[in-house]
């Protein structure tokens, strides 16, 4: 998930450069994560019901499946070493 660092509400509200800044993250990320998880793709995700401020997600997919279906709940320790792993590609 990547958060500007201006809260706003509504992803089309977000200024330049902070929502820029977002998107140049993501393409940053999401091949450090491609490459950690060893998903086909990186799908996203502009939800905005969960939390009152523009939040974009990065997901690891391989099929249309993985973002319909129910997200599994990782330990502490899974987030943690999957967190190292995505930075080790960084």
């Amino acid at each position: 998930m990547i958060v500007p660092k201006i809260e706003l509400d509504y992803f089309v509200d977000v200024p330049e450069p902070y929502y820029s800044a977002v998107f140049a993250a993501a393409k940053k990320i999401a091949p450090a994560i491609q490459k950690a998880t060893g998903c086909t793709r990186i799908s996203t995700l502009i939800m905005g019901f969960d939390v009152p401020h523009f939040h974009y997600h990065l997901v690891p997919t391989n099929t249309i499946a993985d973002i319909r279906s129910t997200p599994q709940q990782a330990t502490q320790e899974a987030l943690k070493s999957m967190h190292q792993k995505i930075i080790s590609f960084l």
